[in-house]
């Protein structure tokens, strides 16, 4: 098992999941997306949501929580398509395209 940054890339569940996290990932896939939860894997994001051809990439936060630094660092140099932070529901909703 490799270590970088003092956590472990395989093994042990990095953190906990915010208590927001189940409610939004039901209504994702009630929507009719593909929700595939990634946060095992450090310095990335929760969840990784396909909808209608695209893949967005979602770091969910409970309210009054911020990015950790290597979060935000992540988010600072990801060139590729949407990331964003959401605390609600209706935020995942919007982010990904869906009505609400």
């Amino acid at each position: 098992m490799r270590e970088r940054h003092g956590l472990q890339f395989l093994g042990k569940y990095y953190g906990k999941p915010d208590s927001n996290q189940q409610d939004i990932i039901s209504a994702l896939r009630e929507a009719g997306a593909t929700v595939i939860i990634v946060s095992r894997v450090p310095h990335f994001v929760d969840l990784v949501v396909g909808y209608k051809g695209r893949t967005y990439l979602l770091e969910v936060k409970e309210e009054g929580k911020n990015l950790r630094p290597e979060q935000k660092e992540f988010f600072d140099s990801w060139n590729g398509g949407i990331m964003a932070m959401v605390r609600t529901v209706q935020e995942a909703l919007k982010i990904c395209g869906m009505q609400m």
